[in-house]
């Protein structure tokens, strides 16, 4: 059983914080990633430009973290909350994702007449949220670099920012769920796609609610984690060969 953290232990977000936090990550990841994109252009030339991308890519993912763990420090305590609770609360967590995966199948084939068939759903999902199918006969460092990414910094990044920092933002405004359920909107509405929008929600409103329960972030970037991970080896099967 996970049991809830009182809101009393949380430190909340404000908005000027938020603002300047996300602002200056923004601009330092921006300038990083220029940099970045023309040092590794030139160094390896157009032959190499998927992993040039990927380089670049990983990046700016890194900055956006560390600037927001900076800004937010010590990332033990909340916002950020980057920190193990108990064994219990992982592997209720783990179950949890299992539980929140088969939902969503169950979603997509009982709306099969909005959304398609489930093959074809399924090859939509994975095809824009993993690099399955962008990577295809590439080179070993740039699947090395994307899959390390992909389902690494990007998870830690994105439960950091919207599962801790903000998050904590919209809980000083509104109460508990209506705070889970607007951070979930922007996530889905950050992927900017339709078809993958139902299952981004349904995942960010269940790992928001861990979030809250366990008060940390740590075990939603495990479940973050595999859940990337999972969509990375169904797109391989699908695309492979392609």
């Amino acid at each position: 059983m996970i049991t809830s953290t009182p809101d009393k232990l949380e430190q909340f977000v404000g908005g000027k914080k938020l603002l300047r936090a996300f602002g200056g990550s923004v601009l330092a990841a921006a300038g990083v990633g220029t940099v970045g994109y023309f040092v590794f252009h030139s160094l390896l030339g157009n032959a190499w430009g998927t992993t040039v991308a990927q380089i670049v890519t990983l990046q700016v993912y890194m900055v956006l973290l560390i600037t927001l763990c900076v800004q937010f420090r010590p990332i033990t305590q909340p916002p950020i909350a980057l920190r193990p609770s108990t064994a219990q609360h992982l592997i209720a967590s783990i179950g949890i994702w299992i539980g929140t995966v088969a939902a969503i199948v169950l979603f997509y084939f009982c709306l099969g007449s909005i959304f398609g068939s489930f093959p074809e759903v399924t090859r939509q999902i994975t095809e824009f949220a993993s690099d399955a199918k962008r990577l295809q006969g590439q080179p070993t460092p740039a699947w090395i670099i994307a899959i390390v990414r992909g389902c690494l910094i990007v998870p830690i990044f994105e439960e950091v920012f919207f599962r801790g920092v903000l998050l904590s933002w919209l809980r000083s405004r509104w109460n508990v769920h209506a705070a889970i359920f607007s951070m979930s909107a922007l996530f889905a509405l950050m992927h900017g796609s339709l078809v993958v929008a139902p299952y981004v929600f349904i995942f960010a409103v269940v790992t928001g609610y861990v979030r809250v329960r366990t008060g940390s972030t740590f075990n939603t970037i495990i479940m973050h984690s595999l859940n990337n991970l999972m969509l990375l080896c169904v797109g391989l099967r699908i695309f492979a060969g392609h």
